[in-house]
């Protein structure tokens, strides 16, 4: 396989990681934060320092980490990588649940340095997993905020698939039809159209990697076109993710994005203009997830840099457009990353984004985010 492909999935993984770490630093602050670890700004510009955080389950697992340090995304991410590579480049939802079972019952050989904080995330999936290998039923989900982290939400879908599943459109090249239906497959966590949305950001990195040189808007057509189980009709005109809901038209909707982003008089606008599209959406709502990263894409036609740092700065506004706070930008930008990563390939990110990236994962979490891209890009499509 040519060096080019290679070059494309290291830009889907670690792309993931440096738009999850870039997002992180600013992840649900509130105006006076972001201005805090922003140096009295209110707009990420670059790759910061981590500023005045502490160890959490879902997020970082060292206080004040490294700039570049990735946090559950990245780790799902990982966990997902290593699991294909185990399995010599076959997964299925059987292999994928027993490898988050295997994790959950020995933190302390994968994740020796936290394994405490890794047994109280993998918790979050335990009860998921068995139930998918026939061990019992999905069971009541965790307390506090780490309930609404993989169940559903008043029976409303989120983002687990997103997050565990960012890197499954790397298993088929120029193939978004069958990424499609594996990554469905493979996403037990979810309910409803966040499967859907699981499923088109596995045809849009599939059609990414298959060209040598994608176009950004094409890679969104053909993830948008990719519809194998025919969902919101013929024409899939109602179907949740991509077209409009025929029972809420005035409903945030990728439509109503794309207009917010083709309206848009500069970056700065299309942001605010999409804080405003998206305020009646739950922040964990993959409409959200994804649908804010395709509408970047399509504005910057899937230029890296301005796409992560304007998914960075996803955010809630007054009606005067002043930040309120940050929304969910550790995931936005980490979904993007990995699109414009598959698109434009590693060698596209600022030298220091990519080596900092590495090292920070290495040093808190003791995994290697570029060898275990080169290692899936060799069991996969090399074999």
């Amino acid at each position: 396989m040519s060096d080019r492909l290679l070059n494309k999935v290291l830009g889907c993984v670690i792309g993931a990681t440096i738009g999850d770490s870039i997002g992180a630093v600013v992840e649900f602050r509130d105006r006076d934060g972001v201005r805090r670890v922003l140096d009295g700004n209110e707009w990420v510009d670059d790759m910061h320092p981590f500023k005045d955080i502490g160890p959490n389950p879902l997020g970082v697992w060292r206080a004040d980490p490294p700039r570049g340090t990735g946090t559950d995304d990245t780790r799902l991410n990982q966990l997902f990588l290593e699991c294909v590579v185990r399995n010599g480049g076959r997964v299925d939802s059987q292999l994928l649940a027993e490898e988050y079972l295997e994790r959950c019952r020995d933190p302390e050989r994968y994740y020796p340095t936290a394994h405490d904080l890794a047994r109280e995330h993998l918790g979050c999936f335990e009860q998921r997993c068995r139930a998918q290998l026939g061990m019992g039923e999905a069971g009541a989900r965790p307390a506090g905020f780490a309930g609404i982290y993989l169940d559903d939400l008043n029976a409303v879908p989120i983002l687990a698939g997103l997050l565990s599943l960012q890197s499954a459109g790397l298993l088929f090249r120029g193939e978004p039809e069958k990424a499609y239906r594996k990554a469905v497959e493979l996403d037990f966590f979810d309910i409803g159209y966040a499967r859907d949305a699981v499923g088109l950001l596995a045809a849009m990195v599939s059609a990414a990697i298959g060209e040598d040189e994608p176009d950004g808007r094409r890679v969104l057509e053909v993830g948008i076109g990719t519809n194998p189980f025919g969902l919101g009709g013929a024409d899939g005109a109602a179907r949740r993710m991509t077209g409009i809901d025929p029972l809420l038209p005035d409903a945030p909707s990728l439509v109503r994005l794309f207009r917010c982003v083709d309206e848009s008089l500069c970056g700065w606008d299309a942001v605010a203009r999409l804080a405003k599209a998206c305020e009646g959406l739950h922040p964990f709502d993959p409409l959200d997830i994804l649908g804010v990263p395709m509408a970047i894409v399509r504005y910057t036609d899937g230029d890296p840099v301005r796409s992560i740092l304007m998914a960075a700065n996803h955010r809630c506004v007054d009606r005067e457009g002043t930040l309120i706070a940050m929304r969910d930008t550790d995931c936005v930008a980490m979904v993007t990353g990995a699109l414009v990563g598959a698109i434009n390939g590693i060698e596209a990110f600022p030298a220091d984004w990519v080596s900092d990236a590495i090292t920070a994962n290495k040093e808190v979490y003791g995994f290697d985010i570029e060898q275990n891209a080169r290692a899936f890009y060799e069991t996969v499509h090399v074999g």
